[in-house]
């Protein structure tokens, strides 16, 4: 078993290649790519061809790869955690504009 991603919260001014982002994830370029496809990460800029990820998105890719690995939990199941995982963020966004 390889060791498990350290989880550190997201910095969400820093952007990363794909190349950068799947060597802090851990998994394999490919992988990342596949994730990208089935809508479980985001891309936050694409530049000439080339697509780009925040801290944010590679603490999203480390917990896949946790529950994936370690859990055995299918990607269909793990897809709907990322999205409940990314509607508890925009709602806690949310909280925080609206108590100033």
């Amino acid at each position: 078993m390889s060791p498990r991603p350290k989880l550190n919260p997201p910095d969400p001014g820093a952007l990363y290649a794909a190349a950068e982002t799947a060597r802090q994830a851990q998994i394999r370029k490919d992988r990342l790519l596949s994730y990208v496809e089935r809508g479980l990460v985001v891309v936050i800029e694409e530049r000439q061809g080339e697509y780009f990820f925040n801290d944010e998105e590679i603490y999203i890719l480390r917990h896949i790869e946790v529950l994936r690995r370690e859990e055995g939990v299918p990607l269909k199941h793990i897809a709907r955690m990322v999205e409940l995982l990314r509607q508890v963020r925009r709602l806690e966004a949310e909280l925080k504009f609206l108590r100033g």
